[in-house]
């Protein structure tokens, strides 16, 4: 298949693309190809043209070769009647109902096409209306992130300090003691349970789903040092220096927004936050206007 481009000035290409949607048309392409292709005599009728035949006829404008048909049919009747007289009431009778099955003979086939456009119309509007939804709702969400990010901005910069999360970095030296030789070989042997918690932060029971003994590994942490959380449908361990930090970031929110919170705490943080929230463990008391910490439900939280 060949390709034919044609430049345009920008008027002409607009009124080319005024009539397109005129025509009912959504790509121009399409319509510059009907021209080509009526003026070369390989074009069928557009819709509009069926729109525009049938509202004729509909008005009793009969073009000239269907008057002509018309005669044709009559005479044919007044050959099969035998008659020489004609009967007005009856033979209008019986040329309406010929006329009438002649056209809807000629009208059938491009009525069932019409219909099939309008439907495949409408899914079309449909679609584009659901599209037009879900980025309505994007933009929301991307509005709503930059306020966050705004306000935090406008807070005054110690606020912003007490609250900004600061990047969790694990201090192995603090508890091996080991030199920068022994530190080498310690990365090379397997880490034991406190190590990887140590360096995670947060151990999500519900995560864990390639340890065999869950009992034994949170037992383990537990004696070691670890905070141990029992919700409802899990354990979470907790490093100690990671709740500490945890703690005293919730202690410092100032906000329920929760887009708010998810920038304040970052990611592991927040998801922990959520867990304990559901829980009722996290709670915002009204009265003082900031999160509060229900210890007791806590082992070894302090």
């Amino acid at each position: 298949m060949k390709m034919v481009v044609v430049r345009l000035p920008d008027d002409i290409y607009r009124e080319l693309e005024e009539a397109a949607r005129r025509e009912g048309y959504s790509l121009v392409s399409d319509y510059v190809k009907r021209l080509i292709l009526q003026a070369l005599g390989k074009g069928g009728p557009s819709l509009r043209d069926i729109e525009e035949r049938l509202s004729r006829l509909e008005a009793g404008e009969l073009p000239t070769p269907l008057y002509e048909r018309i005669g044709s049919i009559v005479r044919s009747i007044l050959q099969e009647e035998g008659v020489s007289s004609v009967d007005v009431e009856g033979l209008a009778e019986k040329l309406e109902k010929r006329v009438e099955r002649r056209i809807h003979d000629m009208i059938n086939p491009w009525t069932g096409k019409v219909d099939r456009l309008a439907q495949e119309l409408a899914g079309v509007v449909e679609r584009l209306e659901t599209l037009e939804e879900e980025v309505k709702k994007l933009r929301e969400e991307v509005e709503k992130l930059k306020e966050a990010r705004e306000r935090v901005e406008r807070q005054p910069a110690e606020q912003v300090a007490a609250q900004q999360p600061r990047r969790y970095q694990p201090h192995y030296h603090a508890h091996t003691g080991f030199e920068a030789g022994e530190e080498r070989h310690a990365r090379r042997r397997r880490r034991t349970a406190i190590e990887w918690l140590h360096e995670q932060g947060v151990l999500f029971e519900s995560e864990l789903t390639r340890l065999r003994d869950r009992d034994a590994f949170f037992d383990k942490l537990r004696r070691e040092g670890a905070v141990v959380i029992e919700l409802p449908h899990e354990r979470v361990a907790v490093d100690r220096e990671f709740w500490e930090e945890f703690v005293r970031r919730i202690e410092n929110l100032g906000t329920t927004r929760e887009d708010e919170i998810r920038v304040l705490l970052g990611d592991k943080m927040a998801k922990l936050f959520e867990k304990l929230k559901s829980a009722g463990i996290v709670y915002f008391d009204v009265k003082e206007g900031r999160w509060r910490l229900s210890r007791s439900d806590i082992e070894g939280g302090g």
